[in-house]
């Protein structure tokens, strides 16, 4: 009888648990928004099309933008772009990031090539969309290459939100890269929006490109208290 009654008295005291636990919930812990995006580099390159050797100097960066273009070229070619970023708006309401297109012109000024030299956030689509404007496209008196930064940013509530729309320096991480070369980054942001414990796993290819990239990631401008992963893909 004395198991029977110790029984019962577990029996007893697990009702009355569930009981209490049914009347106080426990509260949950808010869960802090990921945000999962894309970093693809491409190497610079000559395009090999014939270029106008009185064209004038090249810009020197992607970063930079075109310092040899005219001061309203490139906000003209971010209007003409600007239906493709609506399109993929229609598709995904909170997109935004980074596109740097890489235009090179032929002596009449057409465009004979046009490749992405950095995509951040934004899908591979925009890309190809931004590239079926512009190849038709033709700029009198502007030096190849030419850097078009197409950048799209959003906020909620008056601060930014979501994933960097724009990484400062980190196009010239690519420059030492002779081997494919991808990694996922995971991290977080505090309350000040400073990323904290950034993590690079699975990750081949060049080491010092992908801690390059780490680097220009943590020192990026982040809204606070949110998680990120980052698949990051370099092109030799």
């Amino acid at each position: 009888m004395r198991w029977a009654a110790l029984l019962l008295v577990g029996v007893s005291c697990a009702e009355t648990q569930t009981e209490k636990e049914a009347a106080n919930p426990p509260v949950e812990e808010p869960q802090a928004a990921t945000f999962n995006y894309d970093i693809e580099i491409w190497k610079d390159e000559h395009a090999g099309c014939p270029v106008d050797p009185d064209a004038g100097e090249p810009s020197p960066s992607p970063d930079g933008g075109a310092a040899g273009a005219p001061a309203d070229v490139l906000p003209a070619v971010r209007q003409y772009a600007r239906s493709c970023y609506d399109e993929l708006l229609a598709q995904n309401p909170e997109a935004q990031g980074q596109l740097v297109e890489q235009l090179w012109f032929a002596p009449n000024g057409d465009v004979c090539a046009i490749r992405p030299t950095l995509r951040i956030g934004l899908t591979s689509a925009h890309a190809a969309c931004v590239q079926k404007l512009l190849k038709p496209a033709r700029f009198e008196n502007i030096p190849s290459p030419l850097y078009v930064p197409l950048t799209y940013a959003q906020k909620r509530r008056g601060a930014p939100y979501g994933p960097p729309a724009r990484i400062a320096g980190i196009h010239g991480c690519s420059k030492t890269v002779k081997e494919p070369t991808e990694a996922t980054f995971s991290y977080t942001t505090d309350a000040a929006g400073k990323v904290a414990d950034l993590k690079v796993d699975p990750w081949k290819g060049d080491q010092p490109a992908l801690e390059c990239a780490a680097n220009a990631v943590t020192n990026a401008p982040h809204p606070a208290s949110m998680s990120f992963v980052a698949h990051v893909k370099f092109h030799p």
